[in-house]
């Protein structure tokens, strides 16, 4: 397979080729992991060379210059002074020289390899950083994002076109594979949508004409499609898109556009048969009804205004509704004025007095029928208004078992895990979790319908698209994870609709059998601002203590209610910190400051940058720590040893402090400066 590098250059020269693509704004390149050089230091060996890590990453530091030594003008050409001695190669730091102190050798001018008294290696960041796992392997994500005035629909195909031709120039053991691909999404929901805007179209026309006459119908029908193209005109130059929300809309303002036709066409017939001349009918009727039908409009449109006017974060979604409902009812109130008196001017025909009363309609049958129980109802009118009581009753009880959401679910086949482990938790354990728990999530016998999945640790991965904190966001309904290191979070897609229940239930099981003591949501993805199936209570106060216990309290309430799950506090449990209780004067008797203990503990267990290694266009740091097995073993902790900044004489831990453990809340968080759970 390919190493580390091998990966990270070649995941950046595919990024450098995809920006090639027309309208291609931005690639993120995520799971990255950064390279160290790392020294790891043998404490007994660099005791007998008489050095302490402070004065031998001096050492290392002066040797490896990173700068000029100015430059020269001779007789007008400027010459630059360049002194060897940096690090070319790894090899280089390894036979870095290291002269011995007379009083250790006992001979002037002894030296010895770096490599004598500590191992030097080129590895990846440890711990690693933010890594991505697709299929349960490690991966390079490459999170595209489109110019947004560009069509996603006309983008992706080039896109596609660019990858399929990269994917058979790459070596053995690489490959580009589609995560998650928003184009899709776009075209199921616009063109399902869109569909249903037709046939909603094709029944409105029906109707009308079935009611009205084929003649009137027509009239009043073909009406309706000018509204609908000019509203998009208008809608085009207001830079609305056509998403969900404003295609929904559209269905909806359907139903009323015709309203203000029908009224038109049906008042000009009624004074064609009063006797009217079809001047007249056309001058009066625009007189009479310009006014009522645009007051009944603009009610209509005031109606939908507050979602307009919403600042709550739902506003970003049902904005387009008022707006396109503006656009439509104004447009048709403005062609029911001038379109529709035109056309019945010319095209509306009018029966005498004698033909109406001998002419048939197929709805006849229906008033005569309608007439008899109109009698029966009035006769018994009493009993009929208990029983609408009883129905009006019956139904309001009814309503209450009804589940209520003002965003329906999402019908991507998506299904949302977010893990999150005990607080203390590295992001080794949160890598194996992560990992372990992809791989038993693609057993095809377990879970038959899963396609791939992608996994995050640390964070929550790329935004795709506007709907999902941590990571960049993929949809914006979806609130990314708080980055840290206990946290992680997976997409897994399913591959049809009808096999997301029984998916998210498996993988329900899956995580409370095997992962007990991680708190996993699993859930498929939404529409709007939040999960409907989430309640949320929020605790806020000066204490944090009380808030703590309070919020304590209230999930051992919520988890008494039935069918309540996964009650947690955004605050987590405690964790446990080991504090080094000083003895100042201890210290001060052996020349040892805290900043030296900080330093000392913080070179062993974690690492200090002392210089750069430069690889052509990459600067890597070069980390000065402790040995693998001794950062491993706390018991090595009271035998660490620190060394005075002044002297340069090491005292163990334990003479001059002693470790406490304590805890503290895992995370304090604020609403307007005020503490909130």
């Amino acid at each position: 397979g390919l190493s580390n590098n091998e990966k990270t250059t070649l995941a950046q020269d595919i990024r450098d080729q995809l920006y090639r693509v027309k309208d291609t704004q931005k690639i993120t390149l995520l799971g990255v992991q950064p390279e160290r050089i790392y020294i790891e230091l043998d404490n007994a060996k660099l005791s007998e060379a008489g050095y302490s890590p402070k004065q031998l990453a001096g050492l290392i530091a002066a040797q490896n210059i990173l700068t000029s030594g100015g430059s020269v003008d001779i007789d007008g050409t400027r010459l630059t002074l360049l002194p060897t001695g940096n690090f070319n190669d790894i090899e280089a730091i390894k036979n870095l020289l290291i002269p011995l102190p007379q009083k250790t050798m006992g001979t002037p001018g002894a030296m010895i390899a770096l490599a004598d008294i500590a191992s030097v290696k080129r590895a990846v960041a440890d711990p690693p950083i933010q890594p991505v796992f697709f299929n349960a392997q490690p991966a390079i994500m490459l999170a595209i994002d489109m110019d947004t005035s560009a069509n996603i629909l006309e983008y992706t195909p080039r896109m596609l076109a660019k990858i399929q031709q990269i994917n058979t120039a790459l070596p053995a053991g690489a490959r580009l594979e589609i995560a998650t691909m928003q184009a899709e999404q776009v075209a199921n929901a616009v063109y399902g949508v869109t569909r249903n805007v037709i046939q909603t179209l094709i029944i409105v026309l029906v109707v009308v004409m079935l009611f009205l006459g084929v003649r009137t119908g027509l009239i009043v029908g073909s009406v309706v499609p000018a509204v609908m193209l000019l509203s998009l005109a208008v809608m085009n130059i207001g830079g609305l898109s056509l998403q969900r929300m404003s295609l929904a809309t559209l269905m909806i303002a359907l139903g009323l556009l015709v309203e203000n036709g029908i009224v038109i066409a049906e008042d000009f017939r009624q004074r064609l048969e009063r006797g009217e001349s079809r001047d007249e009918a056309l001058a009066r009727g625009g007189k009479s009804l310009a006014m009522p039908l645009l007051t009944s409009s603009l009610t209509t449109i005031l109606v939908f205004l507050p979602l307009m006017l919403a600042v709550h974060i739902a506003g970003e979604y049902t904005r387009s509704v008022s707006i396109v409902i503006t656009i439509v009812l104004l447009i048709s109130w403005l062609l029911a004025m001038m379109v529709t008196p035109t056309l019945c001017y010319y095209f509306m025909q009018v029966k005498s007095a004698e033909q109406r009363r001998n002419s048939f309609s197929i709805f006849d049958p229906i008033r005569r029928v309608y007439a008899v129980i109109l009698r029966q109802i009035l006769h018994f009118r009493w009993l009929f208004l208990l029983l609408v009581t009883v129905l009006l009753v019956v139904a309001g009880q009814q309503m209450t078992t009804v589940p209520k959401k003002f965003f329906p679910d999402s019908d991507r086949t998506q299904a949302l895990v977010y893990l999150t482990l005990p607080p203390q938790s590295s992001m080794h354990e949160t890598t194996a979790v992560v990992q372990q728990a992809s791989r038993l999530a693609l057993d095809k016998k377990a879970f038959p319908h899963v396609k791939n999945i992608a996994a995050y640790g640390g964070f929550g991965g790329p935004r795709f698209v506007l709907s999902l904190t941590g990571g960049p966001r993929f949809v914006l309904s979806l609130t990314p994870i708080l980055p840290t290191e206990n946290r992680g979070f997976m997409v897994i897609n399913v591959d049809k609709g009808e096999h997301m229940q029984a998916t998210l239930d498996a993988l329900k099981q899956l995580f409370t059998r095997q992962f007990p003591d991680v708190q996993a949501k699993v859930m498929r993805m939404f529409l709007g601002p939040s999960d409907a199936n989430i309640l949320q209570i929020r605790v806020n106060g000066p204490d944090a203590d009380v808030l703590f216990n309070t919020a304590r309290r209230i999930e051992k309430i919520l988890s008494e209610i039935p069918d309540t799950i996964d009650v947690s506090n955004n605050w987590e449990s405690r964790l446990t910190e080991l504090q080094i209780k000083v003895n100042q004067q201890q210290a001060k008797a052996a020349g040892v400051t805290s900043a030296d203990i900080a330093q000392s503990l913080q070179l062993y267990y974690s690492g200090t940058p002392v210089s750069i290694f430069r690889d052509g266009d990459e600067s890597l740091p070069i980390m000065l720590r402790a040995p693998k097995r001794q950062r491993d073993d706390l018991s090595r902790l009271y035998s660490t040893p620190i060394y005075a900044s002044q002297s340069g004489r090491s005292v163990p831990l334990s003479q001059i402090a002693e470790i406490v453990p304590i805890t503290r809340y895992s995370h304090i968080l604020r609403e307007n400066l005020t503490r909130t759970i």
